[in-house]
């Protein structure tokens, strides 16, 4: 065992070196941010001025939130145990989260590669290009930044990607007791995490039969963790008591609901005049391109439609075409995955894209967030058909190895940058804050994130006035008087 672990470091010893040093890139970027939106009152016991200081007060807490919020457990029993330690912890548990994500992107692309010299030279080249395409996710890169918004998507995500490769690796066949407690917890996790269990569980068991002739009675048993998981999480009393200020919605028919919400979600979801959000319009354009090397006719077919509604969608920016437009590259994607044998695929996608449209019947579905499993497994899709298709000459190789270098330096000194402006103005606010503390001032004036650097960060400007949600624990957090004025300057 410890032979085999050597060699596999030894073989994959320029990936490790360069995971280690991005890393230290989002520790360093992650210190430079700061408490705001759902951290500030997650950092109190019951929502009062007493700060959250052991495991004893997150778990009464989360007792009380169960009735009174959501039944989001376990992900938020995490969230208030980091917070006891302002961002210092999270800021090197998260970043190590986003390393893994990486790496479990990285290997699940790599087991749809062909196996050949060609993909074993390039291995140290799809991690990077996935770094770089995650870092340019820039709409959603708030998620990444922000305590309870980081655990609620990016680390239920990495779950649900070792989950993934886990089924790819063993199908469900082996550790039975394993996969029961996996799926309990992975169903007690989160609304999206529980739609992927059903969703990808269900579609794996009808793959099989299929390609097998044979129904596998056994993973059937799994939906049994599923239900009880989904019940908890579901059921919650703080669910109801949340939605109660959502009487415009509820009243709505499910048709006007869906109606309303479907184009929306499709908008957030493609949106290719949104250039803070790139993964979608390279991956139609990856896609459009593996596509057109088919030989077979019917190609023409699927680009042409891909090709009309996208173009519509852009020009009159309307949900329904792009909501075409998704059932259209859904499709694009099955004829691929069906043409190079690579079926599992579909259940892939059915599960990813469940996630994003999961919210429609709710009225929290224009949270865009929900988009980013399927981002993630977008970019697995971009580097797969990149280097198991399009990269098929030397020359492009190498041209590859130079534009993946160049937009990886790219990435990741934009982030440095970005991150280094916001500690900066971080350290000003907190010793202005100090300061208003100190001469028992009126008003304090903290300096404002420019834009766009603070779409970055969660809620950056926000506490300027009484209008912002969390102003009054932003003052307790920081120990400011209630009457005290808060204003941003530039």
């Amino acid at each position: 065992m410890k032979r085999k672990l050597l060699k596999a470091m030894k073989e994959n010893k320029w990936i490790i070196l360069f995971l280690v040093l991005i890393l230290g890139m989002f520790i360093y970027t992650s210190l430079q941010t700061f408490l705001i939106n759902d951290d500030l009152p997650y950092s109190f016991f019951y929502r009062s001025e007493e700060r959250v200081t052991t495991l004893g007060q997150v778990v009464k807490n989360q007792i009380s939130d169960y009735y009174t919020i959501n039944g989001r457990v376990i992900v938020h029993m995490v969230v208030q145990t980091l917070l006891i330690f302002g961002k210092s912890l999270w800021s090197i548990l998260n970043p190590i989260v986003i390393v893994f994500t990486i790496y479990f992107m990285y290997k699940i692309a790599t087991l749809f590669i062909k196996e050949n010299n060609k993909v074993k030279k390039e291995l140290i080249y799809i991690p990077m290009l996935m770094v770089s395409l995650f870092i340019f996710i820039l709409d959603l890169k708030y998620v990444n930044y922000w305590v309870a918004g980081s655990v609620n998507y990016s680390w239920v995500c990495l779950a649900i990607l070792i989950v993934v490769y886990y089924y790819l690796k063993t199908k469900f066949e082996r550790f039975w007791i394993l996969n029961v407690i996996g799926f309990l917890i992975l169903s007690t996790l989160h609304e999206l995490a529980l739609v992927f269990s059903i969703v990808f569980l269900g579609t794996t068991i009808v793959y099989e039969w299929i390609k097998n002739k044979k129904l596998p009675w056994k993973k059937l048993f799994y939906f049994i963790p599923i239900v009880i998981g989904g019940t908890f999480l579901i059921t919650a009393p703080g669910n109801s008591v949340r939605m109660e200020g959502y009487e415009w919605w509820y009243s709505k028919s499910i048709i006007e609901r869906l109606m309303l919400s479907i184009p929306e979600v499709s908008i957030k979801l493609w949106n290719f005049r949104n250039l803070y959000n790139v993964i979608p319009l390279i991956y139609f354009i990856i896609n459009t391109i593996v596509m057109y090397k088919e030989k077979r006719k019917e190609k023409h077919i699927f680009i042409g439609c891909n090709f009309i509604l996208g173009i519509l969608a852009v020009i009159t920016q309307n949900g329904w075409f792009y909501f075409l437009l998704t059932i259209a590259m859904f499709a694009s994607e099955v004829y691929l995955s069906i043409v190079k044998q690579k079926d599992v695929q579909i259940c892939l996608l059915l599960s990813f894209y469940a996630m994003s449209y999961s919210m429609i019947i709710t009225p929290l579905f224009s949270a865009g967030r929900t988009n980013y499993a399927l981002y993630m497994y977008f970019i697995i899709l971009i580097c797969m058909h990149l280097f198991d298709t399009v990269l098929t000459s030397q020359k492009r190789i190498k041209g590859a190895e130079i534009v993946i270098s160049l937009l990886t330096i790219l990435a990741c000194t934009l982030e440095i940058a970005s991150f280094t402006y916001i500690g900066v103005i971080h350290q000003k606010r907190l010793y202005e804050i100090q300061k208003a503390k100190q001469e028992q001032l009126d008003t304090i004036y903290l300096d404002k994130i420019i834009s766009p650097i603070d779409k970055f960060h969660p809620d950056a400007n926000s506490p300027e006035d009484n209008s912002y949600w969390a102003i009054r624990y932003f003052k307790q957090y920081y120990g400011l008087p209630e009457d005290i004025n808060v204003v941003l300057k530039q």
